[in-house]
């Protein structure tokens, strides 16, 4: 276990509209070997589009240091993900996360670090699940990466 977040998320989707749209905050308190700041802040807005069973969704995140030492920059790390819907609820998609660095200075793209996950979302009980299991490239300090997140 690298942290815990807390989330916050406002949607706004329809069964009948094919575009929906949204925010989500995220305070999180992390490990320092997987961050340089032990306290984290995201927004992530949400962009999504449904075709049938598919869904395609982009989040544009902005995410900054909150810990002494660590710069308050916000670093932008765009998000990408295309999943089909199964029924139920439950869904099956990849989901493609990238750093793009400080947004006053993006990093080189040799130096942005990538992951792509393979992921399933869907409730489970009584309880949200998302969980993925995933490879980093090119800069990404992670060869291989499993993730999950329960919403009560």
């Amino acid at each position: 276990v690298e942290g815990v977040k807390g989330r916050v998320k406002y949607l706004v989707a329809s069964d009948d509209a094919p575009f929906c749209w949204g925010v989500n905050f995220e305070l999180g308190r992390v490990a320092l070997h997987t961050e340089s700041s032990h306290w984290n802040a995201e927004l992530r807005p949400i962009l999504g589009y449904r075709m049938g069973n598919w869904e395609f969704i982009a989040n544009p995140i902005l995410g900054s240091a909150l810990s002494d030492g660590a710069s308050r920059v916000p670093e932008f790390e765009p998000a990408f993900k295309i999943a089909y819907e199964l029924g139920e609820g439950k869904s099956v998609g990849v989901v493609l996360y990238t750093a793009m660095g400080p947004i006053n200075n993006f990093l080189p793209s040799s130096q942005r670090e990538q992951s792509l996950f393979l992921v399933f979302d869907g409730k489970v009980g009584g309880t949200e699940v998302n969980f993925g299991m995933g490879r980093g490239w090119q800069a990404s300090p992670d060869k291989w990466v499993v993730k999950a997140i329960f919403g009560f």
